[in-house]
This record gives structure tokens, C-alpha cells and sequence, in this order.
């Protein structure tokens, strides 16, 4: 009987190597199904790219506690490729932590919030227009006096949430903000969540009272409420779930909005003290053509362990080992 692929995270976590993969290959399917509709070659040779994305995994295993560590594996780098999509969360989500880390030793003192900040739902024709008022929007709170003042430095997603009832989309903004000490001590510094909402709701230059959500991130347990923001900051832009069913028509739909509509959007933004000490942490990479496989780009890897080789099963649904104790490749790669 074949050997299922067992991974795990450092908490003990299973990483969910099979469920992302078959999401993948589902959403091939459906850039075939856009590619054979309008007769495009091109976008049969991207459904191609995705739909062999991470059929075969290569690990090492970890000097430090003996897990699987990728070394080698294909990745499409599609945006909405559910593989590729959080092989990037990881990356995404290690760095901003390094950054955010690294900044609160710089500024001892400092507080960080985080903001999310929505708009009305918009059909799929305005999803582009309206990110784009999202972030214009974004950038004008940001410069607002009581806001500016006690501001060091930001990072900002965008997130999109599709709602399949109505044929709606839901841009939304998360930011999060270090702000000097002097924003929670000093009279008149803080901003309440009226305050927040009034401000936001003026960036937007709309008539009604936008929905905001501000909270104080605090070092519970040591990292775990930064790591938290940053899980929620760095996740999918739009997760599979929103376009993938059983609905092969509506599925469709909404992937062409959203490849369409959110092409060139970048998944994070730094600003101020972080995105200089993020600058000098990491290189900056094309999202085309970015490390995929060595994503927090620090795991120590037992040269005499050998390899362990998994391979996509379509029968099982999951990735299978095919080979283990092989002699480890040079250098990492995808």
C-alpha cells in the first residue's frame, strides 16, 4: 500500500501538501475550460503550468529537529494557483515577521495596530477601479495629520472576498501600523474607532459610515498576537475557496474577473521604518519568478539523511512517497 506524504509544522501542525495540490489541479481545470472557450493557446499553456505545479516534492530532513524540509520542487508562481499561493503566504508571513521584529528592537517603545478597512461591495467590472480608490485611499489616511504624527512605519494587503449570491466582490485593506509610544500616552494622540471610521470614510470621499476595524496588537505569550496580525496580513489575496465549487460555469466567471482585475496589484506594501529594514533584510523579487521553495530561507538541512521523494497521486488525492535515502540534490530550488 502506498505511503502517504506526513508533514509537519514545528507546532505540530500538518501542512495540507495534498488539499492545496488537488485545489490546483481543479483550478487547471478551469483555466482549461477559459482556454478551450476562447481558443486561447496561451492560457492553455499556463493551465498546463498549473496543473503540473508541485506534481513532485524532493525534502531533506532538518538538523534541528528532524522535519521535512523542501528542497526542490516545480512551481507555476500562477497568482491563484492554491499551491503557489501559500507557498507565498509563508514567505510573506516569515518575512513580515523578521521585519516587524526587527523594527520593535530599533523602537523599543513602539505599539503596533492593525486596521482593516472596507468599502461596499462592488460588481466584477468595478473590482480593479475600486482597489485602486482602496489604496489611493489608504495612502490619503496615512497622510492625515492625526494620523501621520505618531506613524513609523506600515505594511498593507489587499484582501478580496467574493460573494456568490449577488455576484459581488469585496475589497478590503488590512494595515498594519507602529506608531510611536506617545499615540496611547499622550491627550489627544489616540484615535478611537469613531475616530478611525470618520477619518477612513473622509479618505474614501463616501456618504455613509464605512465599516472599520481597529485592534491593538499585544505580545501575548511573547510573539503570538504579532504573529497572529501577521497570518491575517500576509494571507491568501483571495483564497481558493471563493473560486472554486462545483458551479464549473460560475467558477469561470469569477476567475476571469479576478485575473483580470487584479492583475499587477501587489500583494504587500511596507512603508517608513518598515519598509526600510525589510529592504535591508531581503532581496525584492518578481512574483514571477520568486523562491518558492526556500521560503523563510534559514532551515539547516542533514547532508546524510538522504531524500525523501513524493510524488502527486490523482488515486489517492495525495501525495505519495516514491523514494526515500536518496543522495540529496545541490543547492535548493524550483
Amino acid at each position: 500500500m502506498a505511503k502517504v506524504l506526513q508533514d509537519y509544522t514545528k507546532q505540530g501542525k500538518p501542512r495540507k501538501w495534498g488539499v492545496r495540490k488537488a485545489q490546483s489541479r481543479q483550478y487547471a481545470t478551469r483555466l482549461y475550460t477559459i482556454a478551450n472557450r476562447d481558443g486561447n493557446p496561451t492560457m492553455k499553456k499556463k493551465a498546463g503550468r498549473v496543473w503540473a505545479c508541485g506534481d513532485i516534492l524532493e525534502f531533506g530532513r532538518s538538523l534541528d529537529d528532524g522535519g521535512k524540509v523542501l528542497l526542490h520542487a516545480y512551481f507555476c508562481h500562477d497568482r491563484f494557483c492554491a499551491l503557489c499561493q501559500w507557498r507565498r503566504m509563508l514567505k510573506m508571513s516569515y518575512q513580515t515577521t523578521k521585519t516587524i521584529e526587527q523594527a520593535l528592537i530599533e523602537r523599543p517603545t513602539s505599539r503596533v495596530i492593525f486596521l482593516t478597512l472596507t468599502i461596499k461591495n462592488c460588481k466584477g467590472t468595478a473590482l480593479k477601479q475600486t482597489v485602486s480608490a482602496l489604496n489611493k485611499a489608504a495612502r490619503k489616511l496615512l497622510m492625515y495629520k492625526r494620523v501621520k504624527k505618531n506613524v513609523i512605519g506600515w505594511v498593507k494587503s489587499i484582501e478580496v472576498t467574493v460573494n456568490r449570491d449577488d455576484d459581488t466582490y469585496h475589497p478590503h485593506i488590512h494595515i498594519l501600523l507602529q506608531l510611536a509610544s506617545t499615540y496611547f500616552k499622550n491627550k489627544g494622540e489616540y484615535l478611537t474607532h469613531k475616530d478611525w471610521q470618520a477619518l477612513w470614510s473622509k479618505a474614501m470621499k463616501v456618504d455613509y459610515e464605512p465599516m472599520v476595524s481597529v485592534e491593538a496588537v499585544k505580545a501575548r505569550n511573547g510573539k503570538d498576537s504579532i504573529n497572529a496580525s501577521v497570518s491575517e496580513l500576509a494571507k491568501y489575496q483571495t483564497k481558493a475557496t471563493q473560486y472554486l465549487s462545483l458551479d464549473v460555469d460560475q467558477d469561470v466567471k469569477i476567475i476571469d474577473t479576478l485575473r483580470t482585475q487584479l492583475r499587477g496589484n501587489r500583494m504587500l506594501a511596507y512603508g517608513g521604518m518598515l519598509k526600510d529594514i525589510h529592504n535591508k533584510l531581503f532581496e525584492q523579487e518578481d512574483e514571477a519568478t520568486e523562491d518558492l521553495v526556500g521560503v523563510t530561507g534559514n532551515e539547516r538541512v542533514d547532508p546524510k539523511a538522504g531524500a525523501i521523494i513524493a510524488q502527486w497521486n490523482a488515486k489517492y488525492q495525495n501525495y505519495v512517497i516514491v523514494e526515500t535515502g536518496k543522495e540529496l540534490s545541490i543547492g535548493r530550488k524550483d
